[in-house]
């Protein structure tokens, strides 16, 4: 599977999150699993999308059966080292609301190409 960038985007920069080491693979298997979904879909926003879908899931099944705006933050803030697939591993806690603290910057240069900027921050 590749990815066809147009490019007219020569020169410009676009901000994601870690996705594209895993973007080919999902891509395949949602085309397998969707055969009919629209042209240029999953793209970046919807792998980002599901990705944090996943870690809102995941604080609500901590929440507990019982769902109070309490019990979610509570099942949120104790999440720890929980793989979101696509955002790496989130970490939260009472103090630490932000769960992904790295970023990768793609610059797309002549032909399509891409190049990778990652960067972390605290």
């Amino acid at each position: 599977m590749s990815i066809v960038v147009n490019t007219d985007f020569k020169g410009e920069y676009n901000v994601s999150k870690n996705c594209y080491d895993q973007l080919d693979t999902y891509i395949e298997k949602y085309e397998k699993k969707y055969p009919t979904a629209p042209p240029g879909r999953p793209n970046i926003y919807d792998m980002v999308s599901y990705a944090s879908a996943r870690v809102f899931v995941e604080g609500l099944k901590r929440a507990g059966r019982n769902l109070t705006r309490e019990g979610l933050i509570k099942g949120l803030e104790s999440i720890r080292d929980f793989d979101s697939i696509f955002l790496g591993k989130i970490n939260l806690s009472p103090t630490e609301h932000q769960g992904n603290k790295a970023s990768r910057f793609t610059k797309f240069i002549e032909g399509g190409k891409r190049v990778l900027i990652d960067i972390t921050y605290d």
